[in-house]
């Protein structure tokens, strides 16, 4: 089995029900609160671990974060390579108001303290070969150091370029086996990097496919386990249809979703048996 190492985000989400979001100079109080284990990287190393991947957790966590690294390790991530640093661990403020929405500020914090030594160390200690994964996401840092690090390796790097900014201008697309992006990912892809049709052929080698939307997806591709955060990508209705096919959804907590729309994924997963 090919192995999997992912250098990804782990995030502490504070999860705030407000009446509103918070306006300038306004001190509110909230309603409801609830703390979640959160995180690109996380969340991708538990979906992985779930489907029965070799799956390795790169990453760091300040002392409030520790708890983190259990929950991971708890759901079947090797995180032997997932270290304590000083300072706070990545953590996200999340207001959710009486429709659902969200408003989300996020803090990198230890994410922010992974270098390439780090990587390095990884691969050497957990014996990873050419062939293996490299999994990473833009909310770590040395992303671009890091990729160039694993394609010497021969490692496939399979990237998630989110949260998107212009630092993706410098990173070689070329070494990369495999890019994640959702449609508003891709078209800032598109503007940020300027890659339009003519000067795609840098590019050709990449697998990368393009949905006009999601049920296109669902009818073009072979899916066993389908990973949605709900709802900042996918929504609700793309969930119910995924699962109506037999797909096993992982999802993250649905915690700003409508009450109706929960109750549709939930009974959907029932009714499916997924």
């Amino acid at each position: 089995m090919k192995r999997v190492l992912n250098v990804g985000s782990l995030n502490i989400d504070y999860v705030y029900q407000v009446p509103h979001f918070v306006q300038p100079g306004e001190t509110l109080s909230s309603v409801g609160y609830a703390r979640y284990p959160g995180g690109k990287g996380l969340n991708q190393s538990i979906a992985l671990a779930r489907a029965g991947a070799s799956i390795s957790h790169v990453g760091h966590v300040g002392s409030d974060g520790l708890w983190l690294k259990e929950f991971l390790a708890a759901e079947g991530a090797n995180v032997s390579q997932l270290s304590e640093v000083e300072g706070p661990s990545g953590h996200a403020i999340i207001q959710v108001n009486r429709d659902g929405q969200n408003c989300i500020l996020i803090e990198g914090g230890a994410n922010r303290c992974v270098t390439v030594n780090d990587v390095e160390i990884a691969i050497s200690e957990l014996g990873l070969a050419a062939g293996d994964y490299l999994l990473l996401q833009n909310e770590t840092s040395s992303v671009k150091e890091i990729i160039a690090l694993a394609s010497e390796q021969g490692l496939k790097v399979v990237f998630n370029p989110a949260p998107m900014d212009k630092t993706i201008q410098a990173i070689d697309l070329s070494l990369i086996a495999l890019l994640v992006v959702n449609e508003v990912e891709g078209a800032e892809l598109v503007a940020i990097c300027d890659v339009v049709p003519e000067r795609l052929e840098k590019y050709k080698d990449l697998d990368v496919h393009f949905y006009e939307s999601c049920d296109e997806m669902l009818e073009k591709e072979e899916i066993d386990i389908l990973d949605i955060c709900l709802p900042t990508y996918l929504h609700a209705d793309f969930a119910v249809k995924a699962m109506e096919r037999g797909i096993n959804v992982i999802t993250e907590k649905p915690i700003s979703l409508k009450e109706a729309d929960v109750e549709r994924v939930y009974s959907a997963a029932e009714k499916n048996n997924v």
